[in-house]
C-alpha cells in the first residue's frame, strides 16, 4: 500500500515560480506532484496537512555549521549532534555537515566518531550527511575564530586516524593550501572522495590557482580570513 501525503493551501517555493494556494504530494518519500489546487486532485487515504499561511519550500542543506541552541559538534557526543538537528531542523534546514574547529587531536577523533554515529543511528532532527573538518590545517596568520596553538600543518599520521575513525563520513576538509604538506593532502582528499576547500588561507593568486588545479573544489566563507586584494596582487 502507498504511502501518500499532500501538502496544501501554502505558497509553495520551487526552483521555476512560486504557487499560491499550492499543492505537494509526495509517495512513498518522493515528490510526485507540484501544482495549483484548484489542477490537483488529492488521492483518496492521502495523508493530508494543511498549510494555510505558512511557505512549502525546499529544505536547506548546512555545510558549515558548528552548533546551535546553546551545544557545539566539539562536545565530541551524538547526544549534542542530535539537538544541533533538532534545532536547525526547527528554522528550515533538513540536512547539514556538524563542523569541528582547529582542536587537539584527541578532541577532533572524539568529534569526528559522535558524527559517525549521528549518522548511523540517525537523528529527530534534520539529516547529518558527513562532517567538515574545519582546520587545524589551515595559515596561523589567518586563524580567525580558531584557537592558534591548535592550528598545525598536515600530518599524514593524524589525518589516516582521523578519516579512519570518521569511517567514509567525512566530506569536506577546510585548507590552506600554502602550508606545507597541504599539497599532498588535497591528491590524497581528491582520491577518496572527499572536498578540499580552501580556507583561512594567506594564499598568493598563483598559490590558489595552482591548488585548484591539484583538486581544490570549494571555499570557506569566501574572502573572509583569505589574503586580501592589493593592487600588485589579486589575493
Amino acid at each position: 500500500m502507498r504511502n501518500v501525503t499532500v501538502i496544501k493551501n501554502g505558497t509553495v517555493i520551487t526552483p521555476f515560480r512560486t504557487i499560491k494556494s499550492g499543492v505537494v504530494i509526495f509517495e512513498d518519500g518522493k515528490i510526485t506532484t507540484v501544482g495549483r489546487e484548484s489542477d490537483v486532485k488529492t488521492p483518496k487515504g492521502a495523508t493530508v496537512i494543511d498549510a494555510s499561511g505558512k511557505t512549502v519550500a525546499p529544505g536547506f542543506i548546512d555545510i558549515h555549521i558548528h552548533g546551535g541552541k546553546g551545544r557545539d559538534v566539539m562536545e565530541g557526543s551524538y547526544e549534542a549532534i542530535n539537538e544541533i538537528a533538532k534545532f536547525v531542523a526547527s528554522h528550515g534546514t533538513t540536512a547539514f555537515l556538524p563542523t569541528t574547529v582547529s582542536a587537539p587531536h584527541d578532541d577532533l577523533l572524539n568529534a569526528v566518531v559522535a558524527v559517525k554515529t549521528a549518522m548511523e543511528r540517525g537523528t529527530e532532527g534534520a539529516e547529518v550527511l558527513g562532517a567538515h573538518l574545519e582546520g587545524p590545517y589551515i595559515n596561523p596568520e589567518k586563524h580567525g575564530a580558531h584557537d592558534p596553538q591548535y592550528v598545525r600543518p598536515p600530518s599524514p599520521d593524524e589525518i589516516k586516524e582521523l578519516l579512519e575513525a570518521a569511517n567514509r563520513t567525512v566530506k569536506i576538509v577546510t585548507l590552506a593550501p600554502e602550508v606545507n604538506g597541504s599539497k599532498e593532502l588535497i591528491k590524497q582528499l581528491g582520491k577518496l572522495g572527499i572536498a578540499a576547500s580552501i580556507g583561512h588561507s594567506n594564499a598568493t593568486y598563483r598559490e590558489a590557482m595552482k591548488a585548484i588545479k591539484l583538486g581544490v573544489t570549494h571555499a570557506t566563507h569566501a574572502f573572509n580570513e583569505m589574503r586580501s586584494f592589493h593592487h600588485r596582487e589579486p589575493g
